[in-house]
């Protein structure tokens, strides 16, 4: 896959694993930036939208893309986002986003 190129070496899961611990604000204060926090790919082998999951305003290509529902004069790959918006980040599981999630303290 185009993505594989872009997950994690073991030693970066194995530091992923001990992340696991972190609370809410040590995970936002620790990942400033939607593309400092690894690559992780949701169930379906998809990798999850990091920008969904840890940006303030969300992921921009997913909102423009769902808001609108057509593409006039742009180009319709420039509007979708090819990542996963329905895993959280944190726990691969459906329904929240990893800034909301439950299995952070």
């Amino acid at each position: 896959n185009w993505f594989n190129s872009l997950l994690a070496s073991p030693s970066v899961a194995a530091d992923n694993e001990a992340d696991k611990s972190l609370s809410r604000q040590q995970l936002l204060s620790r990942y400033s930036h939607p593309k400092k926090v690894p690559l992780v790919l949701s169930p379906k082998g998809t990798p999850i939208c990091r920008y969904h999951n840890y940006h303030p305003d969300g992921c921009t290509k997913f909102n423009k893309s769902k808001s609108t529902g057509t593409v006039a004069d742009e180009d319709e790959d420039d509007l979708q986002c090819q990542y996963d918006h329905e895993y959280c980040h944190w726990c691969q599981d459906a329904g929240h986003i990893a800034v909301n999630c439950p299995s952070l303290k």
